[in-house]
C-alpha cells in the first residue's frame, strides 16, 4: 500500500511539474534471459512535441523490491541529456521504449506495473481524460523445476489505429508466443492510479448504442471487430492478451490504447481465406497470399509471427510489387517440432490518402516429425529384436514402440501422428535417447501369431511423429501354445475348466533330447499369483498333438481363471506358454434390457462372440453375436430372469494351428429393472418480486424424454454457496408449479428434481429412480424500509408513532438510534416496527416527582441499520434522516 501510494505522490507531482504527459498507448512485455532474470520492456505512445515528455517511467517489478526508474532507450538525443528521447512514428505520435532487467528471488506470479499521471485530452469514453491517470500492468509467472520458462507474448502490430466514422473497423495486435503457451484475448476497463478501474469507463459501443453499434473481440484469434463507430472522436480499449499452458493461466499483457475516429469513407481491404495446414519438417511451406480493395486503392501485404523470428530457419515472406500477391516461403527445420501450431499473420493495408485501414487473416501451422525408416522385427526363440534408423530430427527425446497381433495394414492420415487407438496397437514401451534406435520385446511376446510393430519418434513438449510403417515377425513354436480355457460348469465352489495347448511343435530336437515334462500354473482372476496344479510325468516322446487336461473344484461363477503351461526339458525349464484365461461375463441390469460385458486375457485373436440366453426353459439359444467384448440385450420384462453364456471363436495366425479356437464362458444371471433416470426438468422463474407474485415452474419429462415421472423433489437453500436442502416431495408429475405462497420464505435458490415409478430392483430392495438436478434459479429479495419526516403523538390516532411505513418486506432486524439536535440520544431500538411515541427512553425523576418525560417538539435525527435478508445472506444498509415531531398541548412531564 506505501509503494502505491509513492506511486500516486510521484505521478501528481509530475502533473504540477510538468503538465499533461497526453499518454496514447502502453503495454508491459518480457524476456527470459537466464535463472530467474528477465528484461523488462515498457512500450508507451505519446502525443509527439509536448512539453511533459517522459525519460524515465516508474516500474513496480511486483516482488516487493524497491520501486525503479527505467531509462528510455530509443530515438535520438535531441535534448543532449544523454537519454534518448523517443521516435516520432507519425500521425502525431512518439514510440518510447523503457528496458531494464531485473533478477527475482525465486519462483511465483508478480504484477509488473507502471502508472503516469494524464491520457490524452477528449477520450470520448473516459469522462475528463486528460486528468485521469495511466497504468498498464502484466503478469510474469516463474514456474520453477523442470517447468520451462515463461516469456510474455510479442504483439507485433503497434498500438495505434484510425476508423472511419460509420465504416467497419479492425485490428489485431498479431501477438505471437514464443513458449509456444495458448493464447486468449478479452477486452477490458481501463484502468487509473493504483491499477483501478475508471470510474465512468464505459466501452466504445456504449457511447451512441444501438444495434449498428458492436465492438467485440475474437477470443481465439485477437481480432477486434468495431460495426461500426457512431461518433467521431478518440476512444480507449484495452486488449488483455492471457497466457495459457497445459490449460493453466500463467501470464498476461495488458495493451492501453487508443482508436481514433475519423469523418472519412475509406473501406477495409479483403485478403483472401487461408485454411490451416500441417507440413513434414524439412519441407518447405511455399504458398501466394492476396489482398484487393473495394475502393481501388492499392494493397500492401505484410506477414508477422513467431515463425519469422526463429533463430533457426525462419520463415520470409515477399510483396515484390504493392498490389500484387504475396509470397511465403518458409524452409521447416526439425527444431521446428513442438505440439502447438505456429500461427502466421498477415496484414493487408490500403494506401487512402485520408485514414489508411487494414485487414487480418492468420492461419496455423503445424509443425510434424517424419516417421523413422527401415523398421525391423527379428525373432529369437522367445522374444523379438527390433531395429530402426535414427529419427532425421536429432532433437527427439525416444520413441515409443507399439504392438499388436497381426497386421491392419494401416497408414496414417495426412498431418496424423502417433497411433491411433483404433488400430488396435498398444504402447509396450517407451525408449529414451534420439540415436537409442534398437529394443528387445521380451515381454510375453504371443508365439503362433503374426506381432506387428510401429515405432513414433516422441519430443520433450509431448509432440510425436507419424508412426513408422506397419513391420510383422512370428516367433517359431519352440514353447506350448494354449488353444482352449473354456468353463464347463458354473460354480462358485465346484465348477469345471478346460484347458487344452499344442506342444512345441518347432522345437528342435536334436538339441533339446528329453524326457520332456508340463507343470500348470492357475492364477484367480486375471492378476493374482500363479499356483502349481500339476506336473505331468516325464516322457521321452514329444506328442504332436493338442494335449487337454480338466480341473474341477474351481470358482468358475464369480471369477476368471487363468493358467500359465511350462515346458521342461530333462528337468530344466526351457520357456513358458503365454498366459491365458476364461471368459468373465457380466450382467448389468438396466430398464428393460440387460448389459452383457466381458473381459478375456489370451494370447490368440477372438474374431467372433456369440452369446446365448436361457430364459427359464433351460434351454439356451443363440440370441446374437459381436466382435466387440458387450452386448445390449434390449426389450426385455422387467423383473423377469434370463441368463446367458458367450461363445468366442478365434484364431492363431500360425499355419501349424490351423483350427478355430472355441471357447465358452461361465453362466451369469440378471434381471432387468429400471435404473436409469430420468431427465431433469427445465425450471424458470415467473412473477416479480415487488408485486409478490413469484411461482417456479417446470417442465414434465413425461412430455418429451420420459414415459414415467411420477412425482418432483424440489431443493432450496435460502443463501447462494449454500448446501441445499430438500423442500418439498410433490407426488404428481402434472404439478409443476409453485406458488408464492407454496414456498414459505420464498428468497432463495432452487433446483427441482424428477422421480420416477417405484420399482423393486434386482436385489429385491424397493427403489426410485431420481434425475440429475434442473438448472439452479433464484429468487431475489426487494427489500423496502421507509421511516416517515414526521409525527405527532397527540393522542388522535393520526401519526401516533414514529415508525415504518407499512408493508416493509425483507428486513430481519434493526439497530436504530434517535438523536436531539445536541446529538443526544434519546431513543434505540432493535425491533423494525419501531413504535416510538416520544417518550424519552429512560425514565426520569425530576422536579415534578417521577413519571415519564416526553422530548420537547422539534426536529430530531436517526441512524438506522436495516439487516436486509437477500440472497447473499443479511446485509447491513444504513439509513440516515430527519423528522419533525410535534403536539398541541402535551406537556413535558405526566
Amino acid at each position: 500500500m506505501i509503494k502505491k501510494t509513492l506511486f500516486v505522490i510521484l505521478a501528481l507531482l509530475n502533473v504540477y511539474l510538468l503538465g499533461a504527459t497526453h499518454n496514447r498507448a502502453g503495454e508491459i512485455t518480457y524476456k527470459h534471459i537466464s535463472g530467474n532474470t528477465y528484461e523488462i520492456t515498457i512500450l508507451t505512445c505519446t502525443r509527439f512535441g509536448v512539453d511533459a515528455d517522459r525519460d524515465t517511467l516508474d516500474l513496480d517489478f511486483g516482488d516487493g523490491s524497491p520501486i525503479v526508474q527505467v531509462l528510455r532507450i530509443n530515438g535520438p538525443d535531441v535534448n543532449n541529456n544523454g537519454v534518448p528521447d523517443g521516435e516520432f512514428i507519425g500521425n502525431d505520435t512518439q514510440r518510447n521504449l523503457y528496458v531494464t532487467t531485473h533478477t527475482y528471488p525465486g519462483p511465483g506470479q508478480f504484477i509488473l506495473y507502471t502508472e503516469d499521471p494524464n491520457r490524452n485530452e477528449g477520450i470520448v469514453n473516459i469522462p475528463n481524460s486528460v486528468q485521469v491517470g495511466f497504468s498498464i500492468s502484466s503478469m510474469l509467472t516463474i514456474l520453477g523445476g523442470m517447468n520451462g520458462h515463461n516469456n510474455s507474448p510479442i504483439l507485433n502490430n503497434p498500438p495505434k489505429g484510425d476508423a472511419c466514422f460509420n465504416k467497419l473497423y479492425l485490428y489485431n495486435s498479431l501477438a505471437s508466443d514464443p513458449d509456444g503457451d495458448s493464447l486468449a484475448y478479452e477486452l477490458i476497463e481501463s484502468t487509473t492510479f493504483n491499477n483501478a478501474i475508471i470510474g465512468g469507463y464505459v466501452f466504445p459501443d456504449e457511447v451512441e448504442p444501438g444495434a449498428d453499434n458492436t465492438i467485440s473481440i475474437n477470443e481465439l484469434t485477437g481480432e477486434l471487430i468495431w460495426d461500426s463507430p457512431q461518433l467521431i472522436g478518440e476512444y480507449n480499449v484495452v486488449i488483455q492478451i492471457k497466457e495459457y499452458r497445459n490449460g493453466v493461466l500463467i501470464g498476461f499483457v495488458k495493451r492501453d490504447m487508443q482508436i481514433n475516429v475519423l469523418s472519412c469513407q475509406n473501406d477495409s481491404p479483403e485478403i483472401q481465406e487461408l485454411a490451416d495446414t500441417c507440413i513434414i519438417a524439412n519441407t518447405v511451406l511455399s504458398m501466394s497470399i492476396s489482398a484487393s480493395d473495394p475502393n481501388g486503392d492499392l494493397v500492401t501485404l505484410e506477414a508477422f509471427g513467431e515463425p519469422f523470428d526463429l533463430a533457426v530457419s525462419p520463415a520470409m515472406f515477399n510483396q515484390t510489387i504493392i498490389g500484387n500477391p504475396g509470397a511465403l516461403n518458409w524452409a521447416t527445420d526439425c527444431e521446428h517440432v513442438r505440439l502447438s501450431p505456429y500461427t502466421i499473420f498477415f496484414k493487408a493495408t490500403d494506401d487512402d490518402n485520408v485514414v489508411q485501414l487494414s485487414n487480418f487473416a492468420d492461419f496455423n501451422v503445424q509443425i510434424i516429425a517424419p516417421p523413422v525408416e527401415n523398421p525391423t522385427a527379428t525373432p529369437s526363440f522367445n522374444f523379438m529384436e527390433l531395429d530402426w534408423d535414427n529419427s532425421p530430427c536429432q532433437n527427439a527425446t525416444g520413441y515409443k514402440i507399439y504392438r499388436r497381433i497381426g497386421s491392419i495394414g494401416y497408414t496414417p492420415e495426412y498431418c496424423e501422428t502417433g497411433v491411433p487407438a483404433s488400430t488396435g496397437y498398444e504402447q509396450i514401451d517407451l525408449v529414451e535417447g534420439w540415436n537409442n534406435s534398437e529394443y528387445t520385446d521380451n515381454n510375453d511376446v504371443p508365439f503362433g501369431n503374426d506381432v506387428c510393430y510401429m515405432i513414433v519418434t516422441c519430443f520433450a513438449d509431448g509432440s510425436e511423429s507419424i508412426a513408422s510403417e506397419e513391420f510383422c515377425a512370428s516367433l517359431e513354436m519352440q514353447i506350448p501354445v494354449i488353444t482352449h480355457v473354456s468353463v464347463g460348469s458354473t460354480d462358485l465352489i465346484n465348477g469345471e475348466d478346460t484347458l487344452r495347448w499344442m506342444p512345441p511343435l518347432e522345437l528342435d530336437t536334436a538339441v533339446f533330447t528329453g524326457p520332456y515334462s508340463y507343470e500348470i500354473f492357475r492364477a484367480d482372476g486375471f492378476a493374482d499369483p500363479m499356483t502349481l496344479i500339476e506336473t505331468t510325468t516325464p516322457s521321452t516322446i514329444l506328442n504332436t498333438g493338442l494335449i487337454e487336461r480338466t480341473y474341477s473344484s474351481l470358482n468358475t461363477e464369480g471369477q476368471a481363471n487363468t493358467y500359465v503351461v511350462k515346458f521342461f526339458n530333462d528337468g530344466i525349464e526351457i520357456v513358458p506358454s503365454n498366459v491365458a484365461s476364461s471368459i468373465f461375463l457380466t450382467v448389468s441390469p438396466s430398464d428393460n434390457l440387460l448389459e452383457l460385458s466381458w473381459q478375456v486375457q489370451v494370447p490368440w485373436v477372438n474374431s467372433l462372440y456369440e452369446v446365448f440366453r436361457n430364459d427359464g426353459s433351460g434351454v439356451y439359444s443363440l440370441i446374437g453375436s459381436t466382435s466387440e467384448t458387450n452386448y445390449s440385450d434390449t426389450g426385455l420384462v422387467n423383473g423377469k430372469e434370463h441368463c446367458y453364456y458367450v461363445r468366442s471363436t478365434g484364431q492363431y495366425t500360425e499355419p501349424l494351428i490351423p483350427f478355430d479356437l472355441i471357447n465358452y464362458s461361465q453362466e451369469e444371471c440378471s434381471r432387468p429393472f429400471d435404473s436409469v433416470p430420468p431427465c431433469p426438468p427445465v425450471i424458470e422463474v415467473q412473477g416479480e418480486c415487488i408485486l409478490e407474485d413469484y411461482q417456479l415452474q417446470w417442465t414434465n419429462p413425461n412430455n418429451y424424454c420420459a414415459d414415467d415421472v411420477t412425482a418432483y423433489n424440489v431443493y432450496y437453500t435460502p443463501i447462494i454457496g449454500e448446501e441445499f436442502e430438500l423442500l418439498m416431495t410433490i407426488n404428481s408429475a402434472t404439478d409443476t408449479i409453485l406458488f408464492q405462497e407454496d414456498l414459505g420464505n420464498v428468497i432463495g435458490c432452487y433446483y427441482v428434481t424428477a422421480l420416477d415409478s417405484l420399482l423393486i430392483n434386482d436385489q429385491g430392495i424397493t427403489s426410485q429412480n431420481e434425475s440429475a438436478p434442473s438448472d439452479t434459479v433464484c429468487l431475489e429479495s426487494c427489500p423496502e424500509y421507509t421511516l416517515p419526516n414526521v409525527i405527532s403523538p397527540n393522542g388522535d390516532d393520526n401519526n401516533e408513532f414514529f415508525q415504518p411505513f407499512p408493508g416493509y418486506r425483507f428486513v430481519e432486524s434493526i439497530d436504530l438510534t434517535i438523536y436531539n439536535r445536541w446529538g443526544e440520544p434519546v431513543f434505540k431500538t432493535i425491533d423494525p416496527d419501531i413504535r416510538w411515541d416520544g417518550k424519552h427512553s429512560e425514565p426520569l425523576v425530576n422536579y415534578f416527582g417521577p413519571g415519564e418525560y416526553f422530548v420537547p417538539d422539534g426536529t430530531y435525527y436517526y441512524i438506522c441499520i436495516v439487516n436486509e435478508i437477500t440472497l447473499q445472506g443479511i446485509e447491513p444498509r444504513t439509513l440516515r434522516g430527519s423528522f419533525t415531531m410535534f403536539r398541541e398541548g402535551k406537556k413535558r412531564f405526566e
